[in-house]
């Protein structure tokens, strides 16, 4: 079309950096950007999962915590590569409702809060490795007041 008349919103190209940008904030938006709602949710459940799985209840050791660390590093580039090839192919897929910034940006806010209010009390509350800081001198010189320690 011509500068006169702009292409509809809805007819525009879908840009696969924009489906890759997404997809490290929150895993699976990329995927419901690219059109697979179904496989983007999937992928948003089952990151949540493996994460609470991995970091929770597998990784008390250093060497299985290293090994989930590589697993969900490897699963990460999975979901923004898989996000950004799924526009390559296709970019002509349609604009919906809530493909605007601001949908985006309210979803990470309210994950952000989610994670923040509900689910940090519950996870410091169940982890094998909670953290403190010293309150006196009584062990000095090894530790200093205020040093902070993993118990």
């Amino acid at each position: 079309m011509n500068s006169i008349n702009p292409e509809p919103e809805s007819l525009k190209k879908k840009k696969p950096w924009k489906a890759a940008f997404i997809s490290p904030f929150i895993p699976g938006f990329g995927h419901i950007y690219g059109g697979k709602n179904e496989k983007g949710i999937s992928i948003y459940f089952g990151f949540i999962l493996l994460a609470v799985i991995c970091f929770r209840f597998l990784a008390i050791t250093f060497p299985a915590f290293a090994a989930f660390f590589i697993i969900m590093i490897a699963f990460y580039l999975y979901v923004i590569f898989d996000a950004y090839f799924i526009i390559k192919r296709n970019p002509d897929i349609p604009y919906k409702k809530y493909d605007k910034w601001y949908f985006y940006i309210g979803i990470l806010l309210l994950q952000m809060l989610f994670l923040e209010v509900i689910l940090k009390p519950i996870t410091t509350k169940y982890a094998y490795v909670n953290f403190a800081t010293n309150p006196t001198s009584a062990m000095s010189p090894a530790l200093r007041v205020g040093d902070y320690f993993a118990y």
